[in-house]
């Protein structure tokens, strides 16, 4: 009987098990049976693995453990960084482990994927690659398994960071991991409405990340603009440290925003964690479907990855996967992480697109609509009378819309009564002030009708 082995190397990833079970399921149907190595390089060297499908009734199916693994993070298997196969004699322990086997399938990021390169460099077995890392900083894939749950996990944890911020009127700065890339920062960055962020692939001093830090704060917190907090994303990957970051901020700061708190969070291994999202469990499905296909027809040195088009790739059954040689995977690999990739430019240029507004265009616009029109007029002089209209009376009357001028200030009232009930909905042929009011009697929608809210003192 034909055997795959498989195994996790690197940092664990979101969504690494359900490749494996992927896999495992797979090779099963088509009556191969699978073998997990235990803690990557180094259990393939020293020998150590496990079953990971066993005979039934219909032929092969997957263990109960893998078949529940699936839906939780980390690796079942086990992962490691090893020394040891770096080495040529290290890697020729592996080869002689490996005699019997069908295939090789490694999932991991730019190391192990180097790892396995050499291996099919120096043997003829067919070995594929799976990206798995939360970084995303692997060529010829858009996404590898593990970024989609990292990015939700950052998001959630800087929504509940500025819930506290907002209440106390702080400034967070925010370390998420990302030693090589910023992509996480980048992207968590955008989604989360940060104030800025740093990353590695921008070129600065110490001094120079300072300054922008806390040109951001005294900007967020200047009183025109009247901002409650102020949220930085920070990639591990810029070297000074968070607190030493916020130290010399705050120092900075202090003569000129006295009482302003500015705190330093650092997610860490947080960002590992966690059961893996919709998207990396059918991501991480796919590519190990697409890998043991490659396998069984006797494809070698190649990486599966997850992008619909691409120079060098090789198509697949499924429209969003391709194949890569491992050697163009790795090259690209590098250029992302020195900058020398379009795929590194095009980021560092869009975050800087996405900057924000100008400082002067801020105060601006604060000067002229958000202080004398929103907090002085709007929010102090402004009262509000909610008209109901037509009379129930007239309900079943031909009635025709009123014509008005309302005003441009909105009305949030909502007025319901045991027959009616508003349902907050701006009109969107008009200014606000007009809304769509449904009337319910006996459980049955009469009419939908205007709702009328006027300005007055």
């Amino acid at each position: 009987m034909k055997t795959i082995f498989i195994l996790t190397s690197g940092g664990d990833a979101p969504g690494m098990n359900a490749a494996v079970r992927a896999v495992a399921k797979v090779a099963a149907a088509a009556g191969v049976r699978t073998v997990g190595v235990l803690d990557g390089y180094d259990g393939l060297m020293d020998g150590r693995w496990k079953e990971l499908t066993q005979p039934s009734d219909s032929g092969l199916a997957v263990i109960p453990d893998l078949d529940t693994a699936g839906s939780l993070g980390g690796t079942l298997i086990g992962s490691a960084r090893s020394a040891r196969f770096r080495t040529v004699e290290g890697r020729r322990e592996a080869i002689a482990r490996l005699k019997d086997a069908a295939g090789l399938i490694v999932v991991g990021g730019d190391g192990s994927l180097t790892g396995a390169h050499l291996l099919s460099t120096e043997c003829e077995l067919p070995i594929i690659g799976i990206p798995a890392s939360i970084d995303n900083d692997i060529g010829c894939t858009a996404t590898a398994i593990g970024v989609d749950t990292a990015l939700n996990t950052i998001v959630e944890s800087c929504d509940r960071i500025c819930d506290t911020a907002i209440s106390h009127r702080r400034a967070f700065v925010v370390e998420v991991m990302g030693r090589h890339s910023g992509y996480l920062a980048m992207a968590s960055a955008i989604a989360a409405g940060a104030d800025a962020v740093l990353f590695r692939e921008q070129a600065g001093s110490e001094d120079d990340i300072v300054a922008t830090v806390s040109k951001a704060i005294r900007s967020a917190f200047d009183s025109e603009v009247g901002k409650r907090r102020v949220l930085i994303l920070k990639a591990e990957g810029v070297d000074i440290p968070c607190t030493r970051l916020v130290r010399r901020v705050e120092e900075t700061l202090g003569p000129v925003l006295p009482g302003v708190e500015i705190r330093a969070t650092v997610l860490g291994h947080l960002v590992r964690g966690g059961r893996p999202s919709f998207q990396d469990r059918m991501v991480a499905a796919r590519l190990g479907r697409a890998a043991v296909v490659a396998l069984l027809r006797g494809e070698r040195d190649q990486m599966v990855g997850w992008q619909k088009s691409h120079p060098s790739g090789l198509p697949t059954e499924d429209p969003s996967v391709y194949r890569h040689p491992l050697g163009q995977v790795l090259a690209e690999t590098k250029a992302l992480l020195d900058g020398t990739s379009p795929v590194t430019k095009w980021r560092v240029q869009m975050m800087s697109e996405m900057s924000g507004v100008p400082d002067a265009q801020m105060k601006r616009i604060a000067s002229l609509y958000q202080k004398p029109v929103h907090f002085e007029r709007r929010v102090n002089h402004t009262k509000w009378c909610v008209l109901r209209w037509p009379t129930p009376s007239r309900i079943s009357t031909t009635w025709e819309k009123p014509s008005f001028c309302a005003s441009s200030v909105t009305c949030s009232t909502r007025a319901c009564s045991s027959d009616s009930s508003c349902m907050g909905l701006p009109n969107e042929k008009g200014p606000a002030g007009l809304f769509q009011v449904a009337l319910r009697e006996r459980g049955q929608l009469l009419a939908q009708l205007p709702f009328i809210a006027r300005q007055g003192q």
